[in-house]
């Protein structure tokens, strides 16, 4: 009866561990790549008009290198630049916050 009960209580750790592992999927990096660059155009279209000059080519510039990047098959590079991209946008969206408020 001991081994049973061991058994049944094994059987629902691994069938709870499992369910919860598949709710939580990554997306394949050449996925997430095309995704950020298309969430990066995106939002740069939206706000362009917010930002400074600087802000919005070093942000194009971004683009156009992760898009580069993703044509060489570099998909982890590619994340990395539209997460910088991402970045400067936040950043730059906070500085534009803090002189509306002074």
């Amino acid at each position: 009866m001991q081994i049973k009960q061991t058994t049944l209580a094994l059987l629902i750790l691994i069938l709870v561990t499992s369910t919860s592992c598949s709710r939580n999927k990554v997306l394949p990096v050449h996925e997430q790549c095309s995704k950020d660059i298309e969430q990066v155009s995106q939002l740069l279209k939206q706000k362009s008009k917010s930002y400074n000059k600087t802000e919005t080519n070093r942000i194009q510039n971004l683009v156009t290198a992760a898009k580069i990047q993703q044509q060489h098959e570099r998909f982890n590079v590619c994340v990395d630049k539209m997460n910088r991209a991402l970045t400067l946008m936040n950043a730059d969206a906070i500085s534009i916050q803090g002189t509306k408020q002074n």
